[in-house]
């Protein structure tokens, strides 16, 4: 912006100039002679000045006055160093003039023209323009950021989903495992019961001839006891009964009655502990016995107990194993089920995403090219209307200074010029003329 101001008052000052040329009508003095590349005639400067800038302008990059805004952005003009109204004009040694010689403060009439606060509107609205496109290409990291956040949340929305196909397919395959798991336990106590029953059934039959063989044995031993009792009693029964009667019938002294008396006592009391003793003898026998078959009943049951345990063991592990093979056909399955479904669920959500994507980066970039091309337009009219501004500033300043010039007899007007002569300062007038 600052370039801009530059040119306009670099062509103001030419302007003035020129309108001045034609007041001019005398030759510097004889006497007082300068260097001819130091006093140069106003044309020739002004010339010299416009090559000057016309240089500098094709240098400076970043500003072109009449070209159109470039279609892919819009630049900033670069901040350059200010420039004078005109190269102030020195001679060395002074010059004797005899021209009438006004003098004007461009700087300060076009501060103080009445069109300035419309030319710094314009500019500043010219500045406004770039500030909001630099604004609207900041919104580029936004989109880039908000992009990057839909991403992420697709990344999300398909992890979501992944996870809760997974659960649906592990659900399926838990179900159908607590199913084999109870069809297991149902095997299972059935096996158990039966061969349960069937133990049970053989105790039963061994303990039926256990029972049949004690009662056999011990009735051989009563028998033998019986026997045994025979024996004593055909031993000792004569004995007995003799003494007995010998006791009754005899007239016996009481010395004799006693010695029978004790002889009788001690075969009664020797034939009851040969009996007693016999009585221990085969109970000890019986006991033994009992010990015996016992055991025997005890070793067949175990032995009958694991045998039936044992093979419903391995019944139940061949059925256990057939139910592990059926559930990892349904899990190889499901897998291959849940696979498939993930696969093309994440396919789907992927070209969603990316549908969705490009239509939001197209919208955007569409929006920015409407907002750009629109931009451009206002700004070639903002340029319009301060070169119009411009012209008109240029076109009253020339004019008041030619109409107070003729009023004043001035030969010519110079602006800021540092010249060792006498010049007539119509900035005031002019500024009441504006």
């Amino acid at each position: 912006m600052k370039n801009r101001k530059l040119l306009f008052l670099s062509l103001l000052c030419m302007v003035v100039l020129v309108l001045a040329l034609p007041l001019a009508g005398c030759e510097p003095a004889a006497e007082e002679k300068v260097e001819e590349e130091e006093l140069v005639e106003p044309e020739e400067k002004v010339e010299e000045e416009e090559e000057e800038y016309l240089e500098e302008v094709e240098e400076d990059e970043t500003y072109e006055l009449e070209e159109p805004l470039l279609e892919d952005d819009i630049v900033l003009p670069e901040e350059r160093e200010p420039f004078s109204f005109l190269e102030p004009i020195e001679t060395d040694p002074p010059a004797v003039v005899t021209e009438v010689i006004g003098v004007i403060d461009l700087d300060k009439v076009i501060k103080n023209h009445p069109l300035q606060e419309e030319l710094i509107a314009l500019e500043e609205q010219i500045d406004g323009y770039f500030l909001a496109w630099e604004m609207k290409q900041e919104e580029l990291k936004y989109m880039d950021e908000e992009l990057e956040k839909h991403a992420w949340q697709v990344e999300e929305q398909i992890e979501a989903e992944m996870l809760e196909i997974y659960e649906e397919y592990q659900g399926k395959i838990d179900d159908y495992e607590r199913e084999l798991h109870e069809k297991f336990l149902e095997y299972e106590k059935e096996i158990w019961q039966e061969a349960t029953v069937e133990v049970e059934a053989y105790e039963k039959e061994l303990q039926t001839v256990f029972e049949e063989e004690v009662e056999k044995y011990f009735k051989s031993l009563e028998e033998e006891f019986e026997d045994y009792e025979e024996e004593l009693q055909d031993e000792y029964g004569p004995k007995i009964f003799d003494l007995r009667l010998k006791m009754q019938m005899a007239q016996l002294s009481p010395e004799e009655q006693e010695e029978v008396m004790e002889e009788l006592e001690a075969l009664e009391d020797e034939k009851a502990q040969l009996l007693k003793e016999k009585e221990s003898e085969l109970d000890d026998t019986f006991q033994e016995f009992l010990q015996s078959k016992e055991q025997d009943l005890a070793e067949q049951a175990e032995d009958f107990y694991e045998e039936k345990m044992n093979a419903a063991e391995d019944e139940l592990k061949d059925y256990h194993r057939e139910l592990e093979e059926e559930l990892m056909d349904f899990v190889d399955e499901m897998n291959r089920q849940m696979h498939e479904e993930m696969v093309k669920r994440q396919d789907e959500l992927y070209e969603q995403a990316e549908e969705t994507l490009l239509r939001w980066e197209d919208e955007f970039y569409q929006e920015l090219e409407d907002y750009r091309q629109q931009l451009e337009k206002d700004i070639q009219e903002a340029y319009r209307q301060l070169e119009q501004v411009e012209k008109d500033i240029l076109s009253t300043i020339r004019e008041k200074v030619a109409d107070i010039a003729q009023a004043k007899d001035i030969d010519i007007v110079l602006a800021e010029v540092q010249v060792n002569v006498t010049g007539i300062d119509i900035t005031q007038e002019v500024l009441d003329e504006l």
